[in-house]
């Protein structure tokens, strides 16, 4: 059997799981988040709720949620001492080094089997280097595979939304409707 068949059905293979592991998500979300205010250094944790007047900062990963239950082991964080919110996914990075690595393999492997070709038989000199078309395949996975991670945790990495809080209710109200937006989007598209 020949090597292509069975590699294009391994990539669409783990394309395939890294779709199915995206596609199933967990109905709450889990952020990481910094927050800074204009009195002391940014306080980091996980995002555990967000009422009318304040941000809940979680020091553990928590799932988000909108409702007034569980905040005593949460910090609290009033809007008019807030000016900006960065947020990110967790393991933001982790998946865009998985996305990014799948894809470069199947770029490479591709590039590889689009560059190569058949040796010539040449009396006149002898060759000391010429890669099959396996060591081609690869050498062309394990770079794109490699580059693709490089960039994908590159992209992770820079994926977070920043707020501007300011100290303005509306401007709150505004990072709740778009989390909450978010979180709806996210229940349609699950299974």
């Amino acid at each position: 059997m020949k090597p292509l068949p069975i590699l294009l059905s391994l990539c669409l293979f783990f394309i395939q799981a890294a779709h199915c592991q995206e596609e199933n998500p967990s109905k709450y979300k889990i952020y990481k988040i910094t927050i800074h205010s204009g009195v002391s250094n940014p306080s980091k944790g996980f995002l555990g709720t967000i009422t009318d007047s304040a941000v809940y900062l979680s020091a553990y990963p928590v799932h988000l949620q909108f409702g007034q239950t569980g905040l005593d082991d949460m910090q609290k964080f009033d809007y008019r001492n807030i000016q900006e919110i960065r947020m990110q996914r967790k393991a933001a990075v982790g998946k865009g080094v998985l996305v990014g690595a799948i894809v470069g393999l199947v770029v490479g492997v591709v590039a590889a089997l689009a560059s190569y070709q058949t040796p010539q038989q040449n009396n006149q000199y002898i060759s000391i280097f010429e890669p099959s078309q396996g060591e081609l395949l690869l050498a062309g996975g394990i770079l794109g595979a490699a580059l693709g991670a490089g960039t994908g945790a590159i992209i992770g990495a820079v994926s977070g939304k920043k707020f501007y809080i300011d100290g303005e209710w509306k401007n709150l109200a505004e990072m709740k409707e778009y989390i909450q937006y978010k979180q709806r989007l996210s229940d349609q598209h699950s299974y």
